[in-house]
């Protein structure tokens, strides 16, 4: 039996500003604590793993990601999205809802100043 191991953890990302970049990065990266540490989940989060590469010069939108989250969300057992401003108008974010659902991955979403998790945001 194949085992889904993964919680991915999703966030918006892209913005024309740095600070907001690395806000948002920060911002999720602390919800992974949180996740790892109060529920034990092994955690993907696309933001934290990406934003390093992107401050690197490795860019890309959604169209660039697509392949690598997917191939993510496909071994993942339940999906949270942090609820950041700007979440639901995020191309990227509102992809990975709708991949997460073809895949009849659970959506769950998490408040980011109390990191309360509900089934509706």
């Amino acid at each position: 039996m194949h085992s889904k191991p993964l919680t991915y953890l999703a966030c918006p990302y892209t913005s024309p500003s740095r600070l907001e970049r690395c806000r948002r990065y920060t911002e999720v990266t602390d919800a992974f604590a949180v996740l790892t540490k109060e529920k034990g989940w092994a955690i993907f989060s696309p933001i934290t793993s990406s934003h390093p590469l992107h401050e690197r010069g490795l860019d890309g939108d959604w169209r660039f990601w697509r392949r690598i989250d997917t191939a993510y969300l496909r071994v993942s057992k339940r999906m949270v999205v942090l609820t950041l401003p700007g979440w639901e108008s995020s191309v990227g974010v509102q992809a990975e809802i709708k991949i997460a659902k073809k895949f009849k991955i659970p959506v769950f979403y998490m408040h980011p100043s109390t990191y309360t998790l509900t089934k509706r945001p």
